[in-house]
């Protein structure tokens, strides 16, 4: 009640004052009340204090006036770009405004500048990149990110990575991101994914270190057929019919490949007349 007293009083209004006001107000969490203060403050100075920005940011936010609440982070980020709680702030304002094409270009500025140190601001920068197309950039950056274990090789870290490679059709380097994910995981899906890869790739050797592995782990009865199956048509590409023909046997028990399986006994069997 001083304050206003003083403010009403003067004839000329001074910023001090007006924020002194507001942070009155603040300290009752009467915001709404405060808020037009701290805002009068802001624009009597040319470089307003970083602490009245902060007022009259996080006032707008607690009311919801989301338009001035990014003006005003706008504003501390200008005056203070060597701060990365301002660039993070944000880009969660683009977003909750679903403005996502500049929450993208926000989170990918602050990861060049080095504010990126979390797993979870990687899968966010990764999330938004990749609503603007840009699965490449996120796939790059992830990849160094975990080189420089910046982040940890976590089981989203890499599925978001392989994902990334995949959309970007590198299939060279989300095959190898598929690998390590499966290494580590040793999901049963990621491992029957993999297997796919490698037989499309024809690399037999690997396909067969990996069909053995998965045959161990917990699968769906479609899933084991299948396995059944690939690992068949792997043991006859590397020159072992006696050994596919036992495996495309067994893979004749599952509804999923019986009729696959038949098929392949039948052309090695002709192959092999």
């Amino acid at each position: 009640e001083q304050l206003k007293l003083v403010i009403h009083s003067s004839e000329k209004q001074s910023a001090n004052i007006l924020a002194l006001l507001a942070a009155s107000y603040y300290s009752i969490e009467d915001f709404k009340t405060g808020l037009p203060y701290i805002e009068r403050a802001c624009d009597l100075t040319e470089k307003p204090k970083e602490g009245w920005l902060q007022m009259a940011f996080s006032g707008n936010y607690q009311i919801k006036k989301m338009d001035k609440a990014l003006f005003y982070v706008n504003q501390l980020v200008y005056h203070f770009p060597e701060k990365k709680d301002y660039w993070q702030q944000k880009a969660g304002l683009h977003q909750i405004l679903e403005d996502y094409e500049n929450a993208s270009a926000t989170k990918e500025l602050a990861y060049k500048k080095g504010f990126l140190d979390k797993e979870s601001d990687f899968i966010n920068l990764g999330q938004l990149l990749a609503s603007q197309g840009e699965a490449y950039k996120v796939a790059l950056a992830l990849e160094k990110a975990l080189a420089s274990n910046l982040i940890p090789k976590t089981e989203k870290t890499l599925n978001l990575q392989f994902q990334s490679w995949l959309q970007a059709k590198e299939i060279v380097k989300a095959r190898l991101s598929l690998a390590e994910l499966f290494t580590m995981f040793k999901d049963a899906d990621d491992g029957y994914q993999l297997l796919q890869y490698y037989i499309d790739g024809e690399l037999w050797k690997e396909a067969d270190t990996l069909a053995v592995e998965l045959l161990e782990l917990k699968l769906t009865d479609k899933q084991k057929g299948k396995v059944y199956l690939y690992h068949g048509m792997v043991k006859y590409n590397l020159g072992d019919t006696r050994q596919a023909m036992k495996l495309l046997g067994k893979s004749t028990a599952f509804e999923s490949s019986s009729s696959q399986a038949k098929s392949w006994m039948s052309y090695i069997k002709q192959m092999s007349a």
